[in-house]
């Protein structure tokens, strides 16, 4: 079947899209009539759409993150100091890791963690997770200058 060439939205149109999609770029592709490789080279032919792709797909990961981070607490045992020391309902650690190692790969978010703690110390999870995520958007940000 022979391929026609699509007409490419304005730049505004692209990212309105995106933005309803929220940045979901087979769902973009279907809304503006595209197969998803056209989107991607309109993304590698023209800097302003590969900036919005980014930009959404960035928006994409800090959402990921956000529910990783619910997915990650679960339902803690707390002490009285606050410690996490047992789960009424584990984390998802399967989702927690999917999450992180497809949306976050970008981010340098990686299969492994590691936890420097002694079992008779607990771990706040809320905490960690809060410095992790400090930690990769602070080097995002000294990358993007």
């Amino acid at each position: 079947m022979p391929s026609r060439p699509y007409k490419k939205p304005s730049l505004k149109r692209f990212m309105e899209t995106l933005k309803k999609t929220g940045g979901h770029l087979t769902n973009t592709a279907a809304i503006l009539g595209v197969d998803r490789s056209t989107l991607w080279e309109w993304a590698k032919n023209d800097p302003e759409f590969e900036n919005a792709v980014r930009a959404s797909r960035k928006k994409m990961l800090d959402d990921a993150v956000m529910t990783a981070n619910i997915v990650a607490l679960g339902i803690p045992i707390k002490d009285p100091q606050g410690r996490v020391v047992g789960w009424e309902q584990p984390p998802d650690s399967s989702m927690l890791r999917y999450l992180m190692s497809t949306l976050g790969k970008d981010e340098d978010f990686g299969e492994e963690v590691t936890l420097h703690h002694t079992t008779d110390e607990g771990v706040d999870i809320a905490r960690w997770i809060d410095k992790e995520i400090e930690e990769k958007q602070r080097n995002a940000r000294m990358n993007e200058k």
